[in-house]
């Protein structure tokens, strides 16, 4: 009876081993290879939303 549990843990294990691959995988839709990212532009950092140049630590807060 001991044998046949642990041949049956055995084989759940072996069995839960082979299908954990397909969970795992990248799911699809979604883009993995930056090649393919098309052409954006970054905001300068140093400018607010109305354009005007950022000037003081306190404009950067706000």
């Amino acid at each position: 009876m001991l044998k046949l549990r642990y041949a049956l843990g055995l084989l759940f294990l072996g069995i839960a081993a082979m299908t954990s691959d397909d969970a795992s995988a990248q799911p699809a839709g979604f883009n993995y290879d930056e090649a393919k990212v098309p052409q954006y532009e970054l905001p300068d950092p140093l400018t607010t939303n109305d354009g005007r140049p950022v000037s003081s630590a306190e404009m950067w807060t706000q």
